[in-house]
């Protein structure tokens, strides 16, 4: 549920058919063959005033002078990798249709982003974005201006077409296993 379209830019590529194949193809949208996924972002940099105003929504009251949107309001949480990584092992065995990823994010120049992903495209094939390692290097691709963030991506991908689960997917986690005090 980004709000930014490019977060997702493999659900914005369209195809077009090969000209001279001999046969009629309509338009198709890459959408068309993406997994659902669900994931969770985290950063490296633990100490981003940026990062925790970008997530948060602050709304003051004015007479109490108190956030009015609390539900909005960014935390500050600190994990580990090897405690991400236990934490899929417990999901995967509730979940074991599905696949999990725990990957860094790549950070492409503005006048190239993208271009991986279209490359790879033309050299696999639009059904390798429908299968799970091919959407979770999709959505492990930003625009360098974001580099700051230093993102690491924790990702469900579904057996599902992308559209025809759940918008959030709840993952049980003892918080205490998870979280570093």
């Amino acid at each position: 549920m980004w709000i930014d379209p490019r977060e997702d830019l493999c659900s914005n590529f369209a195809l077009e058919p090969m000209i001279g194949a001999g046969f009629e193809k309509p338009m198709r949208q890459l959408s068309d063959y993406l997994s659902e996924c669900w994931g969770q972002c985290w950063s490296y940099e633990a100490d981003s005033d940026v990062l925790l105003r970008a997530y948060s929504r602050v709304v003051l009251d004015p007479i109490a002078k108190r956030n009015s949107t609390p539900a909005e309001e960014g935390v500050r949480i600190t994990t580990t990798a090897r405690r991400m990584l236990e934490a899929m092992t417990e999901w995967a065995s509730e979940f074991h249709d599905d696949h999990f990823y725990l990957a860094g994010v790549a950070y492409e120049p503005e006048e190239t982003f993208g271009q991986h992903l279209a490359g790879r495209l033309v050299k696999a094939g639009p059904r390798y974005f429908g299968s799970p390692d091919g959407r979770a290097e999709s959505l492990c691709v930003k625009r360098s201006r974001f580099s700051h963030e230093h993102e690491v991506r924790l990702l469900c991908v579904g057996k599902e077409k992308l559209g025809t689960g759940p918008d959030i997917r709840h993952f049980s986690a003892d918080p205490s296993k998870l979280l570093r005090v």
